[in-house]
C-alpha cells in the first residue's frame, strides 16, 4: 500500500472522526440517552463481562477499603462517552498512520488473496463513515422528535 493509499484512509477515518464530534456538539445529555429501545443484542452486550458491582463486591468480601459508588450525573456520563469515543478514534488513527508499507500489504487467511491489512483499515474507514450516517440519519432526528426509549 503506497503513502498515498495510506493518507486516503486516515483522510476518511480523520474526517468521519471530525464530523462525529461535530454532529455530537449539540446533542444534551438528555438527548444522549433518549432515543429508539434496545435490541435484545444491545441488552446482551450491555450484560456482558463482569459486573461493575460483582468485582466491587468482591473487593469488600476481601477487606479492601471501597467507597460507595458515585452514580455520575447524564451530564457527566454524556461528556465522558464523548470524550472516551473520540479519543477511541484518534488512537485508532494514529495506529494507522504510524503503520510501515510492508505492514499494510500483509495477507491473512487461506488464500489471502485481496484480504490485506489494507482492506481491513478500509473496512474500518467505512465502519466509521456508516455509523457516522446512522447518527444523521436515524439517530438524530428520531431523538429530536421525541421517541423515547424504553
Amino acid at each position: 500500500m503506497s503513502y498515498t493509499d495510506r493518507s486516503e484512509i486516515v483522510r476518511r477515518m480523520s474526517e468521519a472522526r471530525d464530523s462525529m464530534a461535530k454532529e455530537l456538539t449539540d446533542i444534551s445529555a438528555e438527548e444522549a440517552n433518549r432515543g429508539s429501545s434496545w435490541a435484545v443484542v444491545d441488552l446482551l452486550r450491555h450484560l456482558r463481562g463482569r459486573p461493575y458491582y460483582i468485582n466491587l463486591a468482591e473487593r469488600v468480601i476481601k477487606g479492601e477499603t471501597v467507597s460507595p459508588p458515585r452514580r455520575p450525573s447524564p451530564g457527566e456520563m454524556w461528556q465522558r462517552t464523548v470524550e472516551q469515543t473520540l479519543k477511541d478514534m484518534d488512537e485508532c488513527i494514529g495506529w494507522v498512520e504510524a503503520l510501515q508499507d510492508e505492514d499494510l500489504e500483509k495477507g491473512f487467511g487461506e488464500g489471502a488473496e485481496g484480504r490485506t491489512v489494507k482492506s481491513l483499515l478500509e473496512t474500518a474507514a467505512t465502519h466509521y463513515e456508516e455509523h457516522l450516517e446512522q447518527l444523521r440519519r436515524d439517530i438524530k432526528p428520531a431523538v429530536r422528535s421525541g421517541v423515547k426509549s424504553t
